[in-house]
């Protein structure tokens, strides 16, 4: 995940709160005794250094494949390190994913990363 900073934006004082949003969806294969049975599926976004935040979905397994898709939206202190993904069916883990939030470096940042590299 690449932050681009607008005009005027500060590159150089992360964490910023930024609006965010994504879709992230899950795919689940009936199995024998799934017909009927009503699942939630939680997708759990673990900032780095931030609490977790929740987003629940519930559904009935009534097809032989079901998809589940998560559209999330709003504002998220970010910073820069992971932002891990985490899928949860009936409050046990199933999945992961992690993304690397990266910032645009400042100009000095740049120019003392030059000067250290050719000493």
């Amino acid at each position: 995940l690449q932050v681009v900073l607008g005009p005027g934006q500060e590159s150089t004082k992360p964490p910023l709160i930024i609006p965010f949003q994504f879709v992230a969806i899950s795919c689940w294969n009936r199995e024998a005794g799934d017909e009927g049975k009503d699942y939630q599926t939680t997708l759990r976004m673990h900032p780095h250094g931030q609490d977790p935040q929740d987003f629940q979905l519930n559904f009935k397994m009534d097809k032989p494949r079901h998809r589940v898709t998560f559209r999330v939206q709003g504002n998220v202190k970010l910073g820069p390190g992971e932002l891990r993904l985490e899928l949860l069916l009936n409050t046990k883990h199933v999945a992961w994913h992690t993304m690397h939030v990266l910032f645009p470096k400042s100009d000095s940042t740049m120019a003392a990363e030059e000067s250290s590299s050719e000493i």
